[in-house]
């Protein structure tokens, strides 16, 4: 990443397979931050739902979508996600939305 820096060459790194993750998203962005002359942010962050995610939160878009299996993903109002989600829930990913699909 710094040499691509050095070189000026603009740079996304996407972050695949958060369900399978052996820890926090904001612990892989710490540990690639010595790599990185500037700041690593997150754009999107997972939705997760009994330990699976469910879809996914964009910061930039300031939207939610939620998978729907076959069909496009349902967009959701961030109110609607925070008031749905369950505090107490542990998800393997610190940086994501729990939600729970019963009211």
């Amino acid at each position: 990443m710094r040499q691509l820096e050095q070189l000026g060459v603009p740079r996304a790194l996407f972050v695949n397979k958060m369900d399978q993750a052996r820890g926090p998203l904001d612990a892989l962005l710490a540990a690639l931050a010595p790599v990185s002359a500037v700041p690593l942010v997150a754009r999107q962050l997972p939705i997760m739902q009994d330990e699976r995610v469910a879809g996914f939160v964009d910061l930039a878009l300031e939207r939610a979508f939620i998978y729907r299996p076959g069909q496009a993903s349902d967009v959701v109002d961030l109110a609607l996600i925070w008031l749905r989600s369950r505090p107490t829930r542990v998800s393997t990913c610190s940086n994501s939305w729990p939600i729970s699909t019963t009211n």
